[in-house]
Order: structure tokens, then sequence, then C-alpha cells
């Protein structure tokens, strides 16, 4: 469904596929968000990213490619990869069916917390050597 999430430098464009075939759906301007957050319990105004990708029209094989911009406008919470402190972060990637109604959204990827209490992988953001152009 989605391909793993994997670490990455801060400032650095992160892109990473979604592949939706499986569910035989037209997903043109549904979107897909990416959050990343230091706890599990933290507000979404808290996190220390959050990405909404819309996915362009005629999208009717079930796949694109979510490109999270190095910079950008600064916006509450961050959506670029500049502003990320280097660490270890708890993250989700969710898409919502923006053409129905109401809007349907789906977990499709996720870390944290297991039943048992055991910590599930969180993705590392790593600190850049090149700190501006």
């Amino acid at each position: 469904m989605v391909i793993a999430l994997r670490n990455f430098f801060r400032g650095d464009s992160k892109d990473f596929e979604v592949d939706l075939s499986d569910k035989d759906v037209d997903i043109s301007a549904d979107e897909i968000t990416l959050t990343l957050k230091v706890n599990l319990g933290d507000a979404d105004a808290d996190a220390v990213l959050q990405y909404v990708h819309i996915v362009p029209g005629g999208n009717t094989d079930g796949k694109t490619t979510v490109q999270v911009p190095a910079s950008g406008a600064d916006t509450t919470p961050p959506s670029n990869t500049s502003a990320i402190p280097p660490g270890f972060y708890h993250y989700d990637i969710q898409w919502e069916r923006t053409g129905l109604s109401p809007p349907k959204i789906e977990t499709l990827q996720s870390s944290g917390m297991n039943r048992d209490g055991t910590e599930l992988e969180k993705v590392q953001v790593f600190e850049d050597v090149t700190l501006g152009a």
C-alpha cells in the first residue's frame, strides 16, 4: 500500500510512493497527509511536520508520489523539512477520500505503540551538514 517511510535529513525534499491500486478507486483530488510528532498525544497544531499532498486530477491508477518540500512558507505546523529538529518521530500517513460525503479518512501507515506496550519504529530525521545555500 505505502512504501515504508524512511529516515531522512532535515532540509532535504522527502518523496515517498503511495500505491492504492488494490482499492480500485480514482484517487483524483484526494489528500495524502504526512504528520510527524514528538509524542503520540501531541495536538496536530504541535506537530513538527504536517504536509498535505493533493493528488493530481485524472489519477485513475491509484498511485501517487508525495513530495514533501525541503523549504517553503512558514506555517503552523511546518509543512516542509527545513525546520524539523533532528530526532526520532512518531508519524502517520492518512488518506482522505475528499469526493465522498462525508469524506472518509483511512490511516495507511503509522508508528506508535503496540497493544502490548512495545514501541513501533519511528522515523529518524538526521541533522544536515549544509545549513544554507
